[in-house]
């Protein structure tokens, strides 16, 4: 089986996939450092993207 986060990695792009972890909810990971090897396959600038930037990016404030 593949890992799910590259099934949505393949779907949606590194652009519109963000790192995040609601635990204790049970649909995530209970050591959030675990997401990390599901991003490995990808190349430097995508798992930036990923892990990082396009959550900044989601919490710009804009102009209304």
């Amino acid at each position: 089986m593949r890992p799910y986060a590259e099934t949505i990695l393949e779907l949606f792009g590194a652009n519109r996939v963000i790192f995040g972890s609601d635990w204790p909810h049970i649909e995530a990971l209970p050591e959030p450092l675990q997401y990390v090897a599901e991003v490995d396959h990808l190349d430097v600038a995508d798992r930036r993207k990923v892990l990082r930037d396009n959550v900044i990016e989601l919490n710009e404030r804009r102009p209304a």
